[in-house]
């Protein structure tokens, strides 16, 4: 049996349909939160590293699942700044 496959880089695009949300939303947490810190190629195109892909996911389950305001999810990723850096 084949493990799923890790990528390196997502596109914003890729990640949007993982969470069922819109690439403006991720625009929007990226301003939001300094944890998300996208690699951009020379079209300033975003890819998210698998270690950002893991952090979006932490923030959606905390303003998503969790129902945390934007200012107590970002209390709540400081509590995790180990887990993000």
């Amino acid at each position: 049996m084949m493990d799923t496959v890790q990528k390196w880089y997502y596109s914003i695009t890729e990640v949007a349909k993982m969470l069922n949300v819109a690439t403006s939303l991720l625009r929007f947490w990226e301003e939001e939160f300094s944890e998300i810190k996208p690699n951009r190629n020379n079209a300033g195109r975003r890819f998210y590293s698998y270690k950002d892909l893991r952090i979006i996911k932490m923030i959606y389950n905390l303003l998503r699942v969790e129902l945390y305001t934007i200012p107590g999810a970002k209390r709540q990723m400081e509590r995790f700044k180990d887990f993000t850096r």
